[in-house]
């Protein structure tokens, strides 16, 4: 068991100041719940087990960790959730917690449910700091200009950490350290097995502080060391709606960073949103204002956006996608999506496909080198090779009750304004006249018309105009 790690991530507080009736560590960064990106920059560390500390709306949050997809990809086996009855600080976390993870580690790296930026690198450092200097307590802390608000790292003539100390109670020769406290910590759980129990509750608020056991190891002579952040970024706590944005903010910057440093072209990124499980392939170019979701792949010299939305899809080369909607489906190689097309789920796009303006497509295929570029929709249908569908062009695929099928074969024309009442099969080679509703099956390379007689009445408008 030596070096083995633990992790205790502090989730039971009320967060009263984001004012809302959601837990704190359930409110999202970045599509993502708080809690989510702290746990996930633990997920390729080497740790034994997570111990999630839980008090107000305890339920409402482990719910979340079997409801959300968001820990699917987790071990569940991993998470064990502890109860704080009493909210009493951050060292009281701890006393209720320790007849859970005794015995389990030798190491506990202990986080914050609300620092959802906190990185893996940074963790796995104060991690590798901690066991390279065998010590009883290692703190992640940070150098800022303005460190008012933080609890400063007190350290002795020897540069030895003496204590930590709060703004409140701080001297004015104290105010002026600028290294201060991120909350995030590695203890040796032998040294919180036998000195726990010597925090003691404050006299005001009668909360146990956790910070308290960094003066009692430094006078129990108990080793203490340090690694100092460089981006003081990571380790901002969310305690209001205010701070929730500039961390969302903040979170895009990153993953849109790692997205162009990987090849892809963003163009305005600070508009762009784009969620951390994306696959984009490099000279792919996002455009401003577009939103890519969970589950997106995009393949190689694609042109997305500007203003378009991507869910669930998968984009393969070169492929153009402007002012549109995408969930839920695959769009093939050389395809052209827009501008304001809506490709709903269970739509599969095959190659050199041109989906046009104001055109809705839901639960269909279209095969290659077909056209639907206009005001149409095309809903529970087979489009082979090579189709042409005029503007206006409707699938009747509903009668109420059931959805049914409409077949359309190769090298077919779909004339404007027709309508297909499903199920209705199309064969190869047909020309629909324009303004037609075919209800009836059209065999390969015919005509089919269906209109009513036109009829023209001579200088009718005049006459009307005459007798009125």
């Amino acid at each position: 068991m030596k070096n083995t790690f633990l992790a205790l991530i502090l989730a039971a507080g009320k967060g009263t100041r984001m004012k809302s009736s959601l837990p704190k560590v359930l409110h999202k960064i970045n599509n993502k719940s708080m809690i989510f990106w702290v746990i996930n920059s633990l997920k390729h560390l080497d740790i034994k087990k997570y111990f999630i500390v839980l008090g107000h709306e305890k339920d409402v949050i482990k719910n979340h960790f079997v409801s959300s997809d968001e820990f699917k990809n987790f071990d569940q086996k991993k998470f064990n959730f502890i109860s704080q009855k009493n909210q009493l600080g951050t060292g009281d976390a701890l006393k209720v917690s320790l007849d859970f993870f005794k015995n389990q580690g030798e190491n506990i790296l202990v986080l914050s449910g609300d620092t959802p930026l906190i990185q893996e690198k940074t963790l796995q450092n104060l991690m590798k700091r901690h066991i390279e200097t065998c010590s009883d307590i290692t703190l992640l802390t940070a150098n800022i200009p303005d460190s008012k608000s933080y609890g400063r790292i007190k350290r002795d003539k020897n540069k030895d950490i003496m204590e930590i100390v709060e703004e409140k109670n701080a001297n004015e020769e104290e105010k002026q350290i600028k290294e201060i406290n991120s909350g995030i910590y590695a203890f040796k759980t032998e040294f919180l097995e036998k000195y726990l129990n010597f925090i003691k509750p404050n006299g005001i608020t009668k909360e146990f502080y956790l910070t308290d056991l960094v003066k009692i190891a430094y006078l129990e002579n108990k080793k203490i060391s340090s690694f100092t952040l460089d981006n003081f970024d990571e380790i901002i706590g969310i305690n209001d709606k205010f701070t929730l944005s500039v961390a969302n903010q903040k979170m895009r910057n990153l993953i849109n960073k790692n997205f162009m440093l990987n090849g892809v072209i963003l163009e305005n990124p600070d508009t762009i949103e784009i969620d951390s499980t994306a696959e984009i392939e490099e000279d792919t170019v996002i455009s401003q204002g577009t939103i890519i979701k969970e589950n997106v792949k995009i393949g190689k010299n694609c042109k997305i956006g500007p203003f378009t939305f991507l869910k669930n899809t998968e984009i393969a080369d070169n492929v153009e996608i402007k002012y549109s909607y995408s969930e839920d489906a695959f769009i093939g190689e050389n395809s052209k999506i827009g501008p304001f097309s809506h490709i709903r789920p269970n739509s599969h796009i095959h190659k050199n496909v041109k989906i046009g303006n104001f055109t809705e497509i839901k639960s269909s295929t279209i095969k290659d080198n077909s056209k639907v570029s206009h005001l149409s929709y095309i809903g529970d249908a087979i489009l082979e090779n090579n189709i042409n569908i005029g503007a206006g062009v409707i699938t009747c695929n509903y009668d109420g009750k059931k959805k049914h099928q409409t077949k359309i074969g190769k090298n077919t024309f779909i004339g404007s304004n027709s309508n297909l009442i499903a199920p209705v099969n199309i064969g190869d080679g047909v020309l629909i006249g324009a303004g037609s509703t075919i209800y009836k099956d059209v065999p390969d390379n015919s005509l089919a018309i269906e209109r009513s007689e036109q009829i023209n009445k001579i200088d009718y408008f005049y006459k009307k105009q005459s007798n009125e």
